[in-house]
């Protein structure tokens, strides 16, 4: 399994300021990815075998 990746902040360019609500969600998307990792990636990892 795959960790989240974390979502890159925007740079300006030539001369364009990046919008503070995108810098906000960039944040909050990568806030949750971190829970969602802290989750999915911990001592209770387990597998599960089974026949048919």
């Amino acid at each position: 399994m795959h960790r989240l990746q974390q979502v890159p902040l925007p740079v300006s360019s030539e001369g364009m300021d990046v919008n503070p609500t995108v810098i906000d969600l960039v944040d909050v998307v990568n806030a949750n990815a971190d829970k969602l990792n802290a989750r999915r990636f911990t001592f209770m990892d387990h597998a599960m075998v089974a026949r048919r």
